[in-house]
């Protein structure tokens, strides 16, 4: 596998100049762990070694040219570039970059780069590309005249199992060389295991893809599982479960006092709204897992049979039993997905029914808030029918009142008049009308402007204070309706659509 690659196909990039533009994605040291497997035909000589990369990684790299390992039937190299120390400390808002850059230089690089006849520039280029895909590089042409064959895989759609890996294979010394950027600590030690623990597979590429790919499995069979008790959880807040046992006490209504309690005093819609929209977002997540991975699988399956295929028929009865168990591990892994999707509509399908339940609980509390507004509202219009009654009894009367008042007001004012001593109808006096006549007219005009002042000044403000009155009323009476239309758009309804976006 040494040497660097005399064909490039275009887009691989092997192991070309420097790319200034990348400068800022490589670290000032190395700080790279190196995974070897290495297979004999005696099985005791069988080797596997982990640990930090042995200074700028030439010691790892010159075993593939050492003597020691000229003969060995098949050996896997894996450099692995760790990622954020925690998947929590990833930024779920830059998921379309790896973070941080390569711990490792350029220089050391490019020479892995050279020594294992790796894509690398996938990796710079991957670097702001989110996509999760897998891509069969095509075959290359080395100096020694081996055949090279390459592959990248990648993944930094979510926070979980975030990488990078591009792979290489020689066809003729079985030696499959990888690098690996972005999987956290944990996650290398664990592929680490597992690749250890199946070291009589290294004979195939796709083992190490296959094992990456279980990450993304587990994950998916983890979040449909969250879901499943979520939904239930939900359920027992709506109050409308399924009756897998009819009759018994386990699948009756969980209400207190069903016969008085209605069902949507119960429902507290802002946390199951909430939890509908996680609920929701999980299943998306695991269609997507499973969607994306299961056409990959077929992959894997494919080239294996497919390189399988380019050995003499000497000596391939082991690589066979190698191939079969590896397409097992992937059906496997296949029927786990399938199901795992599966599950996911049918949980996706309950998730449905909860919403429109939901809709039917929320327009059941609009009902109720409009029956109590309108019920208001006729104790309203019946409190104002007996304030008009009695105002018109008022009315009445007063207008009795002031037609005996219009009457008598000219008699009286006669009467009142020529009493007075200002007139004196006795014989004997020298007028009847006294000269201070004048004096009278001017008292009663004075006070009569004064009286209708204060009675202006007081009906005015009397005016508006009613005014003030009906007004506040009748804003009172507004709010309340909005209030009561609005409360149930307020406990639920934009959540829900969203939920069902």
């Amino acid at each position: 596998m040494a040497g660097s690659s005399a064909n490039q196909n275009a887009g691989v990039g092997c192991a070309g100049d420097p790319e200034p533009g990348f400068d800022q994605l490589f670290s000032a040291s190395d700080n790279l762990t190196c995974l070897e497997l290495w297979n004999f035909e005696d099985s005791h000589r069988n080797t596997a070694n982990y640990g930090p990369m042995l200074g700028t990684g030439q010691d790892n790299l010159s075993r593939l040219g050492h003597e020691d390992y000229k003969c060995c039937s098949e050996g896997l190299v894996i450099f692995f570039s760790e990622g954020a120390t925690e998947c929590s400390d990833r930024d779920p808002y830059l998921l379309r970059r790896i973070n941080p850059p390569f711990r490792t230089r350029k220089t050391t690089f490019q020479s892995i780069a050279k020594a294992l006849s790796l894509p690398m520039r996938f990796h710079l280029d991957m670097y702001v590309d989110g996509a999760t895909m897998f891509m069969d590089m095509g075959r290359l042409l080395c100096e020694d005249e081996n055949e090279i064959q390459t592959y990248v895989l990648q993944n930094s759609f979510t926070t979980t199992s975030q990488y990078s890996a591009s792979f290489s294979y020689n066809l003729t010394t079985r030696i499959t060389g990888a690098f690996i950027h972005g999987l956290c600590e944990f996650e290398i030690e664990a592929l680490v295991n597992k690749l250890v623990t199946r070291q009589n597979n290294i004979a195939f590429p796709m083992m190490l893809p296959l094992h990456l790919l279980a990450f993304r499995a587990d994950s998916a069979r983890g979040k449909v599982g969250d879901s499943h008790r979520e939904i239930i959880d939900i359920e027992h807040q709506t109050g409308i479960r399924t009756k897998w046992h009819p009759g018994k006490p386990c699948c009756g209504d969980s209400r207190s006092n069903p016969a008085e309690q209605r069902r949507y005093d119960g429902v507290d819609f802002d946390r199951v709204t909430a939890d509908l929209t996680s609920f929701t977002s999980k299943l998306a997540y695991v269609e997507y897992v499973c969607e994306v991975h299961l056409p990959m699988l077929d992959s894997f399956d494919a080239i294996n049979q497919r390189i399988l295929q380019t050995y003499p028929e000497d000596g391939i009865r082991r690589l066979k039993e190698v191939e079969h168990r590896l397409r097992t591990e992937s059906g496997l892994l296949r029927s786990s997905l399938q199901a795992t999707y599966s599950r996911a509509k049918y949980l996706s399908k309950r998730g449905q029914v909860q919403v429109q339940t939901i809709y039917s609980l929320i327009a059941q509390k609009d009902n109720a808030l409009s029956t109590k507004d309108n019920a208001a509202l006729k104790t309203i219009s019946e409190d104002q029918k007996r304030i008009t009654l009695i105002a018109a009894r008022d009315s009445a009367a007063m207008r009795v009142i002031s037609v005996i008042t219009t009457v008598f007001i000219p008699a009286t004012f006669t009467a009142a008049f020529f009493s007075t001593t200002f007139f004196n109808f006795q014989r004997g006096n020298d007028g009847i009308v006294s000269p201070w006549v004048w004096l009278y007219f001017l008292v009663t005009i004075v006070l009569s402007v004064l009286i209708i002042a204060w009675w202006y000044i007081s009906s005015r403000r009397r005016w508006y204070e009613i005014e003030n009155e009906v007004g506040g009323l009748v804003a009172k009476a507004d709010s309340k309706a909005r209030d009561s239309r609005s409360d149930s758009d307020q406990n639920g309804v934009q959540h829900v659509e969203y939920a069902v976006k």
